[in-house]
């Protein structure tokens, strides 16, 4: 009798394997939009503050422009009524003449601090002024004479030309001081905008090595632990009088992957502290000889084995943290190991050199790119140089950077001649930890 096959095994492989990329596809675009839309709002909350002010300052200078106006127009009227007394106290020693140029005066003063307006104003206030209290007949605006006719228009006309040559002038003064003033408030509103944008920038990217960081972390927390389960489980399925062979490869798989486990969460309690301040360093005087053989100890036999330690017997004692040292020593060893192969060895050396007491370890592996030299001193890094040994968390490195700043020294790579890493860490002979 023919098998009935489910319907799940009938469904072809590929179109389970389109299927299951879709959804990836679908719930990455989702987290690539609500990061997206996460940034607009951020960006639009940064901005909406400045849009607001800006028009805030528009009503503001609009309102102030509308009062200058009308206190222009008072100062002209009390301005002609000021100079008016004084020209009747003073009419007897005064020709007509005179009192013409008085009002010109008071005309082109007024166009110089109150603008155009306002002197034309004063310019048309002055000619009633002068026509009502100096011009036969007094105290009416009729004229006998035709000269005083000729006078006076002609007063008006050139009071006008004045306030308006003169306030003109005044405008395009004060238009240059605004502009600059307007040059200058968008400078800095332009500065402080640029560094709200890279403040906005160094937020997204600090986010994103977040989730990169915790996602490479998770990763490397399951995967000692995943084969740590799949050693008991096969442990359990085979009993205790399976192949003694079986049994001891097993358990040595427990211990390494407990090794790698315990290896991950002493990394991140040391990084934590580093950066919390609780871990400071206490200098003593050691031997580094002493130091780099108890690093070394750590390792299995295999990695032990390619170790090759080139520092002098005479070499001076140093004044560090050993504790602190010991385990930059370590990581650096780790990951000289981890990134060459396995048939090459590790040289740790050590020599002093203008004043300093320089460490380094070089492996024979490929070395690293110059774009990511400074990349790999950052917390959650992990570059793509080749290995036969698995990645690590990306800390060791940040956490080698954090103790030797500690020790107010310095870190950094460089290539060798075989194309390999070496790996420099520089410390003054005498020092005083950072607080």
């Amino acid at each position: 009798m023919a098998t009935i096959r489910s319907a799940t095994e009938c469904i072809n492989p590929l179109d389970l394997r389109m299927r299951q990329g879709s959804r990836d596809f679908l719930q990455k675009s989702h987290k690539d939009m609500l990061l997206e839309d996460s940034t607009k709002r951020r960006r639009l909350r940064a901005v909406t503050p400045v849009i607001e002010a800006k028009q805030d300052l528009i009503v503001k200078q609009r309102g102030n422009r509308d009062l200058t106006i009308i206190y222009g127009y008072v100062a002209s009227f009390l301005w002609v009524v000021a100079a008016t007394a004084l020209l009747l106290l003073l009419k007897a020693h005064l020709d007509k003449a005179h009192i013409g140029l008085m009002y010109l005066l008071v005309v082109a003063s007024l166009a110089a601090t109150r603008g155009t307006r306002p002197a034309v104003f004063a310019a048309i206030l002055s000619f009633l002024a002068w026509n009502y209290f100096f011009l036969h007949p007094r105290f009416t605006l009729v004229l006998s004479d035709p000269e005083d006719w000729i006078l006076l228009f002609t007063f008006l006309v050139i009071g006008v030309l004045v306030g308006h040559i003169t306030g003109q002038m005044r405008a395009r003064e004060a238009e240059a001081v605004a502009r600059e003033k307007e040059t200058t408030a968008l400078y800095l509103e332009r500065q402080r905008l640029m560094e709200e944008a890279v403040r906005l920038k160094g937020a997204e990217e600090t986010e994103r090595l977040k989730s990169v960081f915790f996602s490479s972390l998770s990763h490397n927390l399951k995967t000692p632990l995943a084969s740590l389960v799949a050693t008991i489980s096969s442990l359990r399925q085979n009993g205790v009088s399976s192949d003694p062979e079986v049994v001891k490869e097993c358990l040595e798989s427990l211990k390494e992957d407990s090794d790698r486990l315990s290896e991950y969460i002493e990394n991140l309690l040391s990084f934590a502290q580093l950066e919390s301040g609780s871990w400071q360093p206490r200098g003593e005087w050691v031997e580094l000889g002493e130091i780099v053989s108890v690093a070394a100890r750590r390792f299995p036999e295999r990695d032990y084995r390619r170790l090759h330690v080139e520092i002098p017997e005479d070499f001076p004692m140093i004044q560090v943290d050993s504790v602190q040292l010991a385990q930059v020593v370590r990581h650096l060893m780790e990951n000289a190991l981890r990134y060459s192969p396995s048939e090459t060895r590790v040289v740790v050396g050590a020599h002093t050199q203008d004043g300093a007491i320089e460490l380094f370890v070089e492996d024979e592996g490929p070395g690293i790119p110059e774009s990511e030299k400074e990349k790999i001193f950052h917390r959650g890094y992990s570059g793509p140089r080749g290995g036969e040994q698995p990645g690590g968390t990306g800390l060791g490195l940040a956490i080698c950077r954090e103790i030797v700043k500690g020790h107010l020294g310095a870190i950094s790579v460089e290539d060798t001649e075989k194309g390999g890493a070496r790996f420099r860490v520089s410390l003054p002979v005498k020092q005083e930890m950072a607080q």
